[in-house]
């Protein structure tokens, strides 16, 4: 492992609250408390631009799959795409939810659209070119997380995490309960029937949606579980903790 960068010259109270990688320009974006949000390139090691993007905290950042666009949320309810070719311009706000914006997600389907989930209870489905959504559900809790889940066939599923450490598919055909909160559950690849979930006492378990199981269930002991994702190259899913970094290999 080789540190490439870090993100220094900021003040005591510039805490980041999300982070994202842009891997075609080679610049990394993290959102802070404040509503900032500072792009830097990790190849050149230097800061490319940072703007005031929101009146709170960033909480969810992500790039769109070939167009310029970058989406945030945030605790002012709101959802913004920036063009980083037109200047880093806001080219659409959207007054998302009524509360914090905890989630955005592009389709992997359809990079035209995006799904929002909130601290109202509802699950939001957009198209990039509307300031309307197109979808709405009431999911009866506070959400945490959304992701898209295809576990095999012409099967297509949202998957949703909500405050009481319950994940759904919506529109609702199962509730997955006994997780530690339901920010941690996340789908592991787009083609395959299998989620990632952090149980009671933070043990991460791999849920396999046709069988209705849990497999391959460890307990790190590293703390609190902060996110994970699905690294291609080596088949495995990073999850990061309050006390370190673990991987899970998929067979």
């Amino acid at each position: 492992q080789e540190r490439v960068m870090t993100l220094k010259n900021l003040a005591p109270t510039d805490m980041m609250r999300s982070v994202k990688f842009i891997a075609r320009k080679r610049w990394f974006m993290a959102g802070d408390f404040h509503g900032w949000i500072h792009v830097h390139s990790f190849a050149m090691n230097d800061e490319v631009t940072k703007f005031k993007g929101h009146d709170g905290a960033v909480i969810s950042l992500v790039v769109h799959p070939s167009d310029p666009l970058v989406v945030s949320s945030s605790v002012d309810r709101h959802i913004k795409l920036w063009n980083w070719k037109a200047g880093w311009r806001c080219v659409r706000k959207l007054k998302a939810h009524l509360n914090n914006v905890e989630k955005v997600l592009f389709n992997p389907w359809d990079s035209n659209c995006l799904a929002s989930v909130g601290n109202d209870n509802m699950l939001k489905i957009w198209k990039i070119s509307s300031p309307l959504p197109v979808t709405i559900l009431d999911c009866d809790e506070h959400q945490l997380t959304v992701d898209y889940f295809h576990p095999g066939g012409d099967r297509q599923y949202i998957v949703t995490g909500s405050v009481s450490g319950k994940a759904r598919t919506n529109t609702c055909i199962r509730h997955i309960s006994g997780l530690q909160t339901g920010r941690c559950v996340g789908v592991v690849r787009p083609d395959c029937p299998l989620l990632v979930m952090i149980l009671q006492g933070n043990v991460t378990s791999l849920y396999n949606f046709d069988t209705d199981c849990y497999e391959n269930s460890i307990d790190f002991k590293l703390g609190d579980v902060l996110n994970f994702a699905y690294a291609e190259g080596v088949k495995s899913v990073v999850i990061g903790f309050f006390g370190g970094i673990a991987m899970m290999k998929i067979n």
